[in-house]
């Protein structure tokens, strides 16, 4: 294997990584934002339905953040997971509560 043609394949094993850490992040961020949201609506008086309805949609947006990663490889994959586990940090100390 020449230079080249190793210097491509660990630019693109990082670009899958920064992809997996980006996605995880964002999808992390909405994520934990609506499980705030979801909450105050549980305990509130928010809709049952409305509450079912953000909790189905919270984790269908997860899983297939997660599903499109995994077509990019498992560090891809464990490199979103590291993401989503940053962003729960984020929203902690946003919203208050222990880690």
């Amino acid at each position: 294997m020449d230079a080249q043609t190793m210097t491509a394949d660990v630019f693109s094993i990082l670009l899958h990584v920064a992809l997996g850490l980006v996605a995880g992040f964002a999808v992390g961020l909405v994520h934990f934002r609506l499980l705030w949201w979801n909450t105050q609506m549980l305990l509130g008086a928010g809709s049952a339905v409305a509450a079912i309805a953000v909790i189905v949609l919270r984790f269908a947006v997860l899983v297939g953040v997660f599903v499109l990663l995994a077509q990019f490889g498992a560090l891809a994959l464990l490199a979103g997971a590291v993401g989503v586990l940053a962003a729960r940090q984020v929203a902690v100390k946003r919203y208050g509560g222990t880690a």
